[in-house]
């Protein structure tokens, strides 16, 4: 069905029946479907409204991704900081026990 948004009067059209207490009314010629010019601005600033809800939805949900994506990069910062202090007190803890291990030796070696 077509939405005709052209002005036209009601009595450019016959009405019939429940069509003549209605704000929309129907041309049988060209099977349009024919809207008062009050009832054509609601529905124009209706979906106009409607536009402008979905774009701001949409940049909402753009920021709350980007916020998750440096929510990641920053748990994964943690979780390779973590490993890297882990490793070095590891390898200082290996060379402690190496150390010791060879001061030992060495005394051993001495007071034998």
């Amino acid at each position: 069905m077509n939405i005709n948004s052209t002005f036209t009067t009601r009595h450019d059209v016959p009405l019939q029946g429940a069509q003549g207490r209605s704000l929309f009314t129907f041309d049988p010629t060209t099977r349009a479907l024919i809207v008062s010019p009050h009832l054509d601005d609601k529905i124009r600033a209706a979906l106009e409204r409607t536009a402008r809800k979905i774009a701001f939805r949409q940049k909402l949900l753009s920021l709350k991704l980007d916020l998750l994506v440096l929510i990641v990069e920053a748990r994964c910062l943690l979780i390779r900081l973590r490993s890297y202090v882990i490793r070095r007190v590891c390898d200082c803890a290996l060379y402690r026990h190496r150390l010791l291990v060879w001061l030992a030796n060495r005394n051993w070696l001495r007071s034998s």
